[in-house]
């Protein structure tokens, strides 16, 4: 057997249905972060310059990929609400390449930030660290970081959706580039 690499191409379908009448809104991750140090990240305004997380070169190849799959798909993304995050901007900056949007198709929006949970940051865990002692950001010793809820995400992340689906007509898509816990509550 060949040790040599095959590319696969993914050429993604989706379900006979009409966009024409409808809005699709796309929900997307950034890429996948540099984070050599291992250090439990936050949002960009909690964490020192020089721990801000960029985007990976892997994170980047993920993001150009992903772009592909929704040219290929076929829909029309108009506008694109973001956090301003460096990882994300960075996300935004290849998925940009693709999109062929206006400055004004694309709105940087604190409602897309990551959770504002700084208190494993604060306190100098490694992500294995809190991996093994939970993951848990709503744990009692972090109480006093006053840690954003998981409703107060769900509502600013409302707010995000309804801000795309008022900026796109029907026959159009709208993406919200932001983070893995806002997304997933």
């Amino acid at each position: 057997m060949s040790n040599e690499t095959r590319r696969i191409e993914y050429r993604p379908s989706l379900p006979e249905i009409d966009f024409s009448r409808n809005k699709a809104i796309l929900l997307l991750r950034h890429g996948e972060p540099d984070n050599p140090q291992g250090i439990v990240y936050n949002r960009d305004d909690v964490m020192d310059a020089a721990d801000i997380i960029h985007l990976s070169n892997l994170g980047r190849i993920q993001i150009d990929k992903l772009a592909q799959v929704i040219i290929g798909t076929g829909l029309k993304v108009s506008f694109v609400a973001h956090s301003p995050a460096i990882r994300v901007k960075e996300s935004l900056q290849v998925l940009g390449d693709y999109l062929n949007l206006s400055a004004a198709a694309i709105k940087e929006l604190e409602a897309a930030n990551d959770v504002f949970a700084p208190g494993p940051y604060k306190t100098g865990l490694t992500m294995t660290e809190f991996a093994q002692a939970g993951g848990n950001t709503h744990d009692p010793r972090w109480l006093h970081y006053d840690h954003e809820s998981p409703y107060s995400v769900t509502e600013r992340m409302l707010l995000a959706l309804r801000m795309v689906i008022k900026n796109i007509n029907p026959g159009e898509a709208g993406i919200i580039l932001s983070h893995g816990d806002p997304i997933a509550w």
